[in-house]
């Protein structure tokens, strides 16, 4: 079920780590985790997360300093 863009985000407290490195964004959910460990499972954060990342993104908010990493997957996944 698709959820209105306009609706608040929502942060999940059992994926949310203070010492998280990164924020990411699957509908209009934020999770904040380690980039270290999405790296050791994912091939594509492994790839990613070396490039040189904004610091700001034109439209976007910032959650907790960090812009969020915005993904395709659904909450769910």
């Amino acid at each position: 079920m698709a959820t209105p863009l306009d609706s608040p985000l929502v942060r999940i407290e059992d994926f949310r780590y203070t010492d998280g490195s990164v924020v990411l964004q699957a509908e209009r959910t934020l999770f904040r985790v380690h980039m270290s460990i999405l790296s050791d499972h994912s091939r594509v954060f492994k790839d990613m997360f070396p490039l040189p990342q904004q610091t700001t993104v034109a439209g976007s908010k910032l959650h907790e300093g960090r812009p969020p990493v915005q993904v395709q997957d659904t909450v769910d996944d």
